[in-house]
């Protein structure tokens, strides 16, 4: 089993830890069969590419006035944008757009949100 970092603007402290650990730890990114994982998600990627750095968050709505915040996986295109899972770091909200689909973590399974019930970047509000 290959473990690595793919050293984000966080992680740069930990990157002579993880050499010393003899984990890969590449310059930008690394392909995994016909996926590329990278720390920050490309503006136009022509291939499927997995990545973080955003820490992608959905608000939801029920419907009265209660709101559920999570943190989720959001898929944009052919780009997968990690949730940040951890107490350390807040998030970035998002309003998906078109065609988007949003993925969220719920106990020990993972649940596609609606594209109906998501807050959307092509609607007001």
């Amino acid at each position: 089993l290959r473990v690595g970092l793919i050293p984000g603007n966080h992680d740069r402290p930990l990157v002579e830890v993880a050499r010393d650990w003899a984990l890969d730890v590449p310059e930008d990114e690394v392909r995994v069969g016909g996926i590329r994982l990278a720390h920050h998600p490309p503006d136009a990627p022509s291939d499927p590419v997995a990545a973080g750095h955003l820490h992608p968050v959905i608000r939801l709505r029920d419907g009265r006035r209660h709101t559920l915040r999570s943190p989720c996986f959001w898929v944009r295109g052919t780009t997968l944008i990690l949730p940040a899972l951890g107490a350390l770091v807040d998030g970035m909200g998002i309003r998906p757009g078109g065609g988007d689909r949003v993925f969220v973590p719920a106990g020990d399974q993972v649940l596609e949100i609606p594209s109906a019930q998501l807050p959307s970047s092509d609607k007001a509000g």
